[in-house]
């Protein structure tokens, strides 16, 4: 490739410039002293897409007799686009438990990934912290605002969360995950909803909560096994913990149809919670 030719012939002086296919002008006698850009005679895009790994030469010919000279400073500028892949949620679970223990947050409640790093290189930032109990990092005390662990601590077993006495309307904690290449997730919702019963007025004396047909498309039946005696709130979340939609559910039904036509495929939880207790079931929408 042909950088320049037959320049500054009778010049005697020093030269400081770049080369740049973006550059507005090639160079004239003298060129600038300050680092200017100027276009070369041939594109510099020629090199698109090639490996620069190896050996690159410079080879200069000087034609005319007499004085000489020396180049002083080579540099080459690599400019590539990084294409950069987010973390993605896998498992985001709501964790269930009674209240005055502590429980493991595994990889099974929750889970990132991303297609280029490693489960060492997700790193996770809480940006909330529980209101009724603590997060610990391998019994190491209380885990605050903009502390980090990573994936491989979740899967390592070091994440604990201790339970103080968890209400009816459960716990929650919020977090982002970033890659360290510029990939980004923000801000999932980790729920921790109470499994033992709270209260003489419960949702069902042995509380289940169907849901047909699994997978759906469109629409969801919600059946309690028994008569509830007060409204419910119907909460749709998604794997992000984003509260997509919210409904009541009436006292005295037992059956509820759920309209998800709206939603892109994919999983989603469905909790039907009253002042006493929270349900969780969880829902597959094919299209």
């Amino acid at each position: 490739m042909l950088l320049f030719a037959n320049k500054c012939g009778n010049f005697n002086g020093s030269f400081d410039f770049a080369l740049d296919d973006e550059a507005l002008s090639t160079f004239s006698c003298p060129p600038g002293v300050l680092g200017y850009s100027y276009q070369p005679t041939e594109a510099l895009s020629a090199f698109d897409n090639e490996n620069f790994n190896g050996t690159w030469t410079l080879r200069v010919t000087d034609q005319e007799f007499s004085s000489g000279g020396a180049i002083e400073n080579l540099e080459l500028e690599f400019c590539n686009t990084p294409e950069i892949h987010n973390p993605f949620v896998v498992n985001n679970e709501t964790m269930l438990m009674a209240a005055g223990v502590n429980k493991l947050v595994t990889q099974d409640l929750l889970l990132c990934d991303d297609v280029d790093n490693t489960a060492m290189q997700l790193t996770y930032t809480l940006i909330s912290t529980p209101k009724h109990g603590h997060l610990e990092f391998n019994w190491t005390g209380p885990m605050a605002i903009g502390s980090t662990f990573t994936q491989h601590d979740l899967n390592s077993g070091a994440i604990r969360y201790f339970n103080y006495s968890l209400p009816a309307s459960g716990d929650y904690f919020r977090f982002t995950v970033q890659d360290g290449e510029g990939g980004f997730l923000g801000t999932p919702k980790f729920e921790i909803v109470s499994s033992t019963p709270v209260g003489t007025n419960e949702l069902d004396a042995a509380p289940q909560l169907s849901a047909y047909p699994n997978p759906a498309s469109d629409q969801v039946w919600l059946v309690l096994n028994e008569v509830p005696d007060k409204d419910a709130q119907i909460r749709v979340v998604n794997t992000n913990g984003q509260l997509l939609s919210s409904l009541i559910w009436p006292a005295g039904q037992t059956s509820h149809a759920l309209q998800l036509g709206t939603l892109p495929a994919g999983m989603y939880l469905i909790q039907v919670q009253n002042a006493d207790r929270v349900l969780v079931k969880r829902i597959l929408l094919e299209k």
